[in-house]
């Protein structure tokens, strides 16, 4: 069967109609706003360019023309626009009036029969807005750490030379080229170009919907990780991230060094003040030690008002130090209820481990030890730092906890 501009164009529209109403239909309940429903407009939108083109003969030329490219710049913007919306930006205005007016405005001064200048605009104006959208979406950090958005950038730069090279073509070739009223058959840029853009009409959205199903099972797997009170990770995340980081230091031979965190009378504070300004203390507490620690700590809600940190590459020397300051800077808060400005103090035991035979089995034991060195914080008087290496007492409990004799 000859390959003819028809047969490609009642591919594209059919694919680009049917991937249109497909979009719509999930995007009815896109409650989140992700711009799947400027993706769908701009299939639509593509699916009529493509039929309008079919009637280059039947229709004048402006409207086959001069319309339908500029329907095509127009689908063009409604996608980078979509992507604006996906990162949640505000898509600058030009980006989506600039490049179909002045496709309407070159091709409404060019000669109808001047098809290699015609052929070579439309091709520049396409290969800039692949250009554009390839970089708004590589600025999405976020996108780049899974795998959809590289079905989107990929089908999107292997269209841009292509695009090039049919606007060299034409420009060198116009005669070459085949019209949807002619009867010359398509050269082999038109067919690669034809086969190219009806494979992108399908990869292209599916690689947008996956991107917003991956950033749906990326925040279901925060919200699983995270304490919905304080923001930080919940005792289930911050276990598994410590028993990563203990492995890791282990089998390096790294120190690692956590704390156990415990705001002190917080039972008290809660019955006096009422639980709402329980919750307000624990999140200021959260926040405070968050700001303070490094990137490459962790910290996590251990339980009620307990918090665990976790110190890669940190002696027990440098985790005192560090806890001091952490202690001073919850000491300098200042909260107000009921007109009192109640005192928020915290409690911590350190605990750390070298890395070398010597050290705890796992996880457990060396937050069982920081555990014991907070013990002795609270029996010392509250509001102070003790190191677990430095504590007898503290020492004593957790070979007594664990049955470890002298």
């Amino acid at each position: 069967m000859p390959l003819d501009n028809h047969s490609f164009l009642i591919s594209l529209g059919i694919v680009s109609l049917a991937i249109s109403f497909s979009l719509f239909f999930v995007a009815v309940d896109d409650v989140e706003n992700t711009g799947l429903k400027k993706w769908a407009g701009a299939m639509l939108l593509e699916a009529f360019a493509w039929f309008l083109l079919l009637e280059r003969g039947e229709l004048p030329n402006w409207l086959t023309i001069a319309v339908a490219n500029m329907m095509l710049a127009g689908a063009q913007s409604m996608k980078i626009a979509g992507i604006y919306t996906f990162r949640q930006l505000r898509c600058p205005g030009p980006i989506c009036w600039l490049p179909p007016l002045l496709t309407g405005a070159i091709l409404l001064w060019l000669p109808d029969t001047d098809v290699g200048h015609r052929l070579l605009t439309t091709s520049l104006v396409l290969s800039a807005q692949m250009l554009l959208l390839i970089l708004v979406l590589h600025g999405d950090r976020e996108a780049r750490m899974g795998r959809a958005w590289k079905l989107l950038f990929g089908t999107s730069l292997i269209l841009i030379p292509l695009l090039l090279l049919r606007g060299y073509h034409a420009w060198t070739s116009p005669e070459t080229f085949a019209l949807p009223n002619g009867l010359l058959p398509p050269n082999v840029v038109q067919v690669i170009i034809f086969v190219f853009v009806i494979a992108m009409s399908v990869m292209g959205p599916l690689g947008f919907i996956l991107m917003i199903k991956e950033r749906g099972d990326r925040k279901q797997r925060l919200l699983a990780a995270t304490d919905s009170l304080t923001g930080i990770l919940n005792r289930r995340a911050f276990m598994e991230a410590a028993g990563k980081e203990w492995s890791l230091s282990r089998r390096k031979e790294l120190p690692l060094s956590v704390l156990m965190v415990d705001i002190d009378h917080f039972k008290e504070f809660n019955d006096h003040f009422g639980h709402a300004a329980g919750d307000t203390a624990l999140r200021m507490v959260a926040n405070a030690l968050s700001s303070r620690l490094r990137w490459e700590d962790s910290i996590g809600r251990y339980g009620g008002e307990e918090f665990s940190v976790m110190m890669p590459m940190t002696d027990c020397k440098e985790a005192y130090a560090l806890a001091e300051e952490l202690r001073k800077s919850i000491a300098a808060i200042k909260l107000t209820f009921a007109g009192e400005t109640p005192p928020v103090t915290v409690s911590i035991g350190v605990a750390a481990m070298t890395g070398h035979a010597e050290s705890p089995p796992n996880i457990d034991l060396l937050l069982q030890m920081a555990d014991a060195a907070l013990y002795q914080a609270k029996r010392k008087g509250r509001n102070r730092v003790v190191s677990f290496s430095a504590s007898d007492e503290a020492q004593t409990a957790f070979q007594h906890q664990n049955g470890i004799a002298d």
